[in-house]
């Protein structure tokens, strides 16, 4: 694990962390402060990239957080079949269960801490991140999350330790006013959780409608523990809007449709973000008329890939599964392993001086075994994995975000139409 110059701290090392993947089902215990004190003496690195796998694998999150979890241990296998980091092979030291709550998150994330990570794949909730990023900043573990979009992370104080291989929300805001711009309407008006999640989404959203040249009618607030939604579908229909975009969550969010429903008009669209794709209740939709299905749309980062080596790995070890964002989990999985390379260390601070290089600028490859040969010829690299065109700017972030609208059937499964590219 990695070693430090002084002592001062004792660190618990997992006993399964000798394998590749121990695994845990759900962090227990009080919660813990993390391993790291002001008077700690600078880390030493021992040569072997661990990594912990911070993933949501109880709640309405489990089958997401089974795809993520699923998706770096392939990554990992195929670097270590290709020779690994610095010749040696790259351990996944734990698998925590981010859990559906705060509390559980922080819990979870002592114990990655403790069992001497160097970076962790997560956290996958735009929500938790906030939280638990301070304690593997303070640890000086780099965080590359597959799944956190959240505009606010854009900016987050994480001292250039948190990643992410999906694009932030400011370009999911982008992508829903040009999903509203071709349905042909010149106004919408915009209802939003009313939270720190929410309200800096939807003013992002309302700025790109006015770029479009479409007016925003109405933005209405909403929160999480209101009973009914009524009255702010009422004014967020404005009369005679023809198309109502809304920022929610899997539990909130399906309850305002079912009030915009009923409030707008016969010909009305309905378009949601992201968090909203996979309802928190399988018959979320249940009640809707299957007119008024057909004119609810959503739009979010691509969440599987075109067939190729990895879907095709994938399918075969996981038949039956649906990818949810498994390539973006092997995305950061190679980036960091790439740049350890890159960097001839595994440490946090040395792997994210490299991660904007490897990802642009050199020779295109797109698996890490193919991505290490070139380096070791003494090539730049430019990695473009399995989630598609992959570039981080220098804050960890990447340029351009591939989108997928998407609708519902009748049973209340999402379906992917068609494509949005939008570059920053």
């Amino acid at each position: 694990m990695r070693g430090r110059l002084a002592c001062g701290v004792a660190v618990v090392l997992i006993a399964a962390a000798c394998s590749d993947d121990a695994t845990t089902q759900g962090a227990t215990g009080p919660v813990g402060t993390p391993v790291v004190a002001d008077t700690v003496a600078p880390l030493v690195d021992d040569g072997v990239l661990r990594l912990g796998l911070l993933v949501p694998l109880s709640g309405p999150g489990a089958e997401l957080g089974s795809s993520l979890r699923d998706g770096a241990r392939l990554a990992v296998q195929a670097a270590n079949s290709a020779g690994g980091v610095l010749g040696v092979r790259v351990e996944i030291a734990l698998v925590a269960d981010e859990g559906p709550d705060a509390s559980t998150a922080r819990r979870a994330t002592d114990k990655l801490v403790r069992a001497g990570i160097d970076a962790v794949i997560g956290p996958a909730s735009s929500t938790v991140a906030p939280i638990i990023l301070p304690l593997l900043r303070g640890a000086e573990v780099v965080a590359c999350s597959p799944t956190a979009t959240s505009l606010a992370l854009d900016d987050f104080p994480d001292d250039q330790l948190f990643v992410r291989t999906i694009p932030s929300d400011t370009l999911q805001a982008t992508a829903i006013a040009q999903a509203v711009d071709l349905t042909g309407e010149r106004a919408a008006s915009v209802v939003y959780l009313d939270d720190d999640y929410g309200r800096p989404f939807a003013q992002q959203l309302a700025d790109d409608l006015r770029r479009l040249s479409i007016e925003v009618r109405q933005l209405v607030p909403v929160t999480a523990t209101d009973t009914e939604f009524a009255d702010d579908a009422l004014a967020a229909a404005d009369g005679d809007i023809g198309v109502v975009a809304v920022v929610g969550d899997a539990s909130t969010g399906p309850r305002v449709v079912e009030s915009l429903f009923g409030a707008l008009g016969d010909e009305a669209q309905v378009i949601v973000n992201d968090a909203m794709r996979i309802p928190a209740s399988a018959g979320a939709y249940s009640r809707l008329r299957a007119d008024q299905l057909e004119r609810l749309r959503g739009v979010s980062p691509r969440a599987t890939v075109a067939p190729s080596d990895f879907s095709t790995t994938y399918s075969q070890n996981h038949p039956g599964e649906r990818e949810l964002f498994a390539s973006n989990a092997a995305d950061c999985v190679n980036v960091l392993a790439l740049a350890a390379r890159a960097a001839g260390s595994t440490l946090a601070s040395d792997i994210v001086r490299e991660l904007e290089d490897v990802t642009s600028g050199g020779t295109r490859c797109s698996s890490f075994g193919a991505c290490a040969t070139l380096q070791d010829d003494g090539r730049n690299i430019d990695y473009d994995g399995p989630s598609g065109q992959l570039r981080l700017d220098a804050n960890g972030d990447p340029v351009r975000g591939v989108f997928e609208i998407f609708r519902y059937d009748r049973s209340g499964r999402d379906v992917a139409d068609s494509l949005l590219v939008v570059p920053r």
